[in-house]
């Protein structure tokens, strides 16, 4: 221990200037500076503190000490450091339990349809440590399970009923049905063997049949061996017959036509006669004429020609001839009122000619 005490005690008896240590030699001073001075120095250290965190690795302790190993006095040093220190401090926090995954334990118990299989899990994500909980809830679950559906077959279902007659009379047909829905097949199932349809016959009564007409008959002969005639054809109500109160036939049993042959000989006739001509004379007795044609019909087609004559005569009568009068330059006739007048140096002179000479 240093004991400044002696140092100033020498001082005071050897005074001696700049002899003081650094101690104030005032005399109000002079009898405290005889006094030891103690330097602080420091006590153990207290007991390490609670850690800050009941776990974990960010917690700390404290610790502290006094400067009382001695307190500093008499004008002492204080204690130098710190009077106190932090320690990290930690301890492994209560791990609880956590399931990790479920894994397969057993396959489906089937390979189609529906089936059940097991998994298992392990407390181990994380597994509980340093007082943590365990995991809550069973270790192994059974779960449902369907690999691929199975496949199904059709069957059957129940037939219809029959239909009704597919005619009104008669011989018919009536009709059922059935499907393959019973159950339908599905993913790769067979399907319903046989038919889906049945069919049979059905008897009602008899239907009235309508009459139908037969095929015509060759025509018959023409009515005539040449020009037009008629010919004839018939038919019957007998393909089919009526029957059962079917209605009759409905048109004619006969059918007519005209018929061409050659043209019939037409012999000839003779035409009207026509007018007489011209008396052959002018006065006097004379001959006239007239004549006709084998036209009424003309003979054709092979048929005979006209018998008789083509020309007629007969005798004409003129008044009298005039011989004894005026020359013929100076005669001019005229018919008047049925006479033949001679008109010559205007003089009339009745005659009984019809020209004059």
């Amino acid at each position: 221990m240093e004991t400044r005490a002696t140092s100033v005690f020498l001082c005071f008896i050897v005074i001696a200037s700049d002899c003081y240590a650094g101690v104030d030699l005032h005399p109000r001073f002079l009898l405290s500076s005889v006094q030891q001075a103690i330097d602080g120095y420091w006590g153990d250290w207290a007991t390490w503190g609670s850690c800050s965190e009941s776990c974990g690795t960010h917690g700390y302790r404290l610790r502290t000490r006094a400067c009382d190993n001695p307190v500093p006095k008499n004008g002492g040093k204080p204690c130098s450091g710190a009077d106190s220190e932090m320690s990290p401090c930690f301890s492994p926090c209560p791990v609880d339990g956590h399931w990790g995954s479920w894994n397969a334990m057993k396959l489906c118990s089937v390979t189609c349809g529906n089936g059940t299989e097991e998994y298992a899990r392990s407390c181990d994500n994380p597994a509980p440590a340093h007082g943590g909980k365990q995991c809550s809830g069973p270790s192994v679950k059974v779960s449902p399970c369907s690999p691929s559906p199975c496949a199904i077959d059709g069957n059957w279902g129940k037939w219809s009923h029959w239909s009704a007659c597919s005619v009104s009379c008669g011989n018919g047909a009536e009709y059922r049905h059935r499907r393959c829905d019973h159950p339908s097949p599905s993913h790769g199932g067979r399907a319903c063997s046989g038919s889906s349809a049945q069919t049979q016959s059905c008897h009602l009564n008899a239907c009235p049949v309508n009459g139908g007409w037969s095929h015509w008959s060759a025509w018959g002969h023409c009515s005539v061996t040449c020009n037009d005639g008629v010919q004839h054809r018939t038919r019957t109500c007998s393909n089919p017959a009526p029957s059962h109160g079917g209605h009759g036939c409905i048109g004619a049993t006969q059918g007519s036509q005209s018929c061409h042959n050659n043209p019939c000989p037409v012999n000839g006739g003779w035409g009207h006669w026509s007018a007489w001509g011209h008396c052959s004379v002018t006065c006097n007795d004379g001959v006239q004429h007239r004549t006709r044609t084998c036209s009424n019909p003309a003979p054709s087609h092979g048929g005979h020609g006209c018998i008789g004559a083509t020309q007629g005569s007969q005798s004409c009568h003129n008044n009298p001839c005039c011989h004894d009068k005026m020359p013929q330059n100076i005669c001019v006739a005229i018919w008047y009122t049925g006479r033949c007048i001679e008109i010559v140096g205007r003089v009339e002179c009745a005659k009984t000619c019809i020209y004059c000479h």
